[in-house]
């Protein structure tokens, strides 16, 4: 189990099943039996990382093993793991004698992805509390400044998808969720729109110079990250969104 780089077994399964790969293919099969493996009895893989974890249940159930033993255990611990703030964080900022920290945004998000994947949850009290946790920060500023974002990671669009937050993971993740039209979200659709070229089209700013998968140029438009927050757009029901008196909707 190694976590660091973006060519590891955890980072790579989860790019084929972006590319709709799944369990049929021996390989990937081979890899995933493997990697689960290393699972340990609570549902973790290492240091209680939900951007671990939860990255991992997200790439697991797109790759066709929703019903296995292993996935349940880890939606178990992604469950069962509560904050006072409704968010996630790993061990190495829980430990004991430290003054209580906030909850990571980049292992929420994560979490949030996870989420989204699982509708039999959405009205559990964990995947409330997280939504919570999103839509009280209007999806991506901080709770205590809603003119400031979270961390510097919502400035930049990046893919394949990593530890790192987007915007889009965010809107897409809640949108899917049923709260695309939360009025509490529209500076974070607004973000969104921003970033759009005059062809419609979104940016890719930064993707892992360690990663196999070559998704394209920093710098230039990008299919994927394209994709991604048009299909957001969608689950919100926004259609051909755009900006409307300064307030997001549907034309």
């Amino acid at each position: 189990m190694e976590y660091g780089s973006f060519g590891t077994t955890h980072f790579c399964l989860s790019y084929c099943a972006e590319l709709g790969l799944d369990k049929t293919h021996p390989k990937v099969a081979k890899a995933t039996e493997r990697y689960m493996g290393l699972q340990r009895e609570d549902g973790d893989w290492y240091g209680h990382y939900s951007c671990l974890y939860a990255y991992d249940i997200r790439t697991l159930i797109r790759l066709g093993y929703r019903g296995d033993e292993h996935v349940q255990r880890s939606i178990g611990l992604m469950l069962n793991t509560m904050r006072p703030d409704g968010g996630y964080l790993c061990d190495m900022h829980e430990k004991p004698g430290r003054k209580p920290e906030k909850s990571c945004i980049r292992g929420s998000v994560k979490a949030l992805l996870a989420f989204a994947e699982l509708p039999e949850y959405w009205t559990h009290s964990r995947c409330l509390a997280l939504a919570d946790y999103f839509l009280d920060r209007h999806g991506i500023f901080k709770r205590k400044d809603l003119t400031r974002f979270v961390n510097d990671d919502i400035r930049r669009n990046t893919f394949p998808v990593s530890w790192r937050a987007n915007v889009w993971e965010i809107l897409l993740a809640l949108s899917r969720m049923g709260y695309g039209s939360d009025a509490r979200l529209h500076a974070a659709w607004e973000v969104l729109e921003s970033r759009k070229d005059g062809e419609g089209r979104f940016r890719l700013d930064w993707t892992p110079t360690q990663c196999p998968w070559k998704v394209g140029k920093a710098g230039e438009a990008n299919k994927w990250v394209t994709f991604y927050c048009m299909l957001a757009e969608k689950y919100a029901g926004h259609g051909d969104w755009m900006p409307v008196n300064g307030m997001p909707g549907p034309l």
